[in-house]
């Protein structure tokens, strides 16, 4: 991993009437995700698993972390997810990582759901939406049942007679 004093960026005069580019990163991270912005800053990843924090204002890296998970896959598709002040990483082996929206790193959880995904965490109702290649999973204090037969419903355009039938049925 690249030390980040070295991370050169090229910073352009800000004016806002004219919507000039206010700084710029040469090409050479691999990303596929979209980042996130909280408090001045920007998350971004890359697709080896590395999450790095950026000054909104000036481009300058304030940190930059490899999130290793329990598993073998640490490469990752998805985008960052932030929910009060925490974002949550997904790497391709369903490692979930959260950690605070912050300048100062600071790794909250790592939790491993043992299974292959490309997806995006999302959240809806008070819970957070899980993607794997084998299942849906919800994660939430809100009734993950009822939240998950709202996206069914919304998706195939299917009103659930019975939920649990719902629930199971889905692909």
């Amino acid at each position: 991993m690249k030390d980040t004093a070295s991370r050169r960026l090229a910073p352009y005069s800000c004016n806002r009437k004219q919507r000039h580019v206010v700084w710029s990163e040469p090409r050479g991270q691999e990303r596929i995700g979209t980042g996130v912005i909280h408090g001045g800053h920007v998350f971004i990843n890359t697709i080896h698993g590395v999450v790095e924090c950026v000054e909104l204002e000036s481009g300058k890296a304030v940190w930059r972390k490899r999130l290793a998970g329990s598993s073998g896959k640490a490469d990752t598709w998805s985008s960052l997810f932030l929910a009060d002040r925490k974002i949550y990483a997904l790497n391709q082996s369903a490692d979930v990582f959260v950690f605070e929206a912050s300048p100062q790193y600071k790794l909250i959880a790592t939790n491993s759901l043992g299974e292959h995904t490309n997806s995006t965490v999302v959240g809806s109702q008070g819970n957070i939406f899980i993607r794997t290649h084998e299942a849906l999973w919800c994660i939430g204090v809100i009734t993950c049942l009822e939240a998950c037969v709202e996206i069914f419903e919304a998706v195939l355009s299917i009103k659930c007679e019975t939920r649990t039938l719902c629930v199971s049925s889905m692909p």
